[in-house]
């Protein structure tokens, strides 16, 4: 456990705070009929905007993966979640 009073600790509680009110603001996103994107969006947003711009650009993920036999069988392409449709 780093110290407490460190520029370490202080800035690893700080990225957590965003992360977790970044998540929370995904999650309220989601609902049946949005697409996927909207959360994605939402969460980026919010990370580009904290701390005044200061981790803009460092959210380099996507918020999940889609289901299916692989695990990135299908859902995003090229950083653009896109909308499936069951088929048959």
């Amino acid at each position: 456990m780093p110290n407490r009073n460190s520029k370490k600790f202080k800035k690893m509680i700080e990225i957590y705070g965003i992360v977790k009110s970044a998540q929370i603001l995904g999650l309220k996103a989601i609902k049946a009929g949005v697409d996927a994107s909207l959360p994605y969006k939402k969460v980026l947003d919010y990370i580009n905007n904290s701390k005044n711009g200061k981790y803009k650009g460092k959210f380099i993920h996507s918020l999940g993966h889609s289901i299916g036999i692989e695990v990135h069988d299908t859902g995003c392409e090229n950083g653009i979640w896109q909308r499936h449709k069951p088929q048959g």
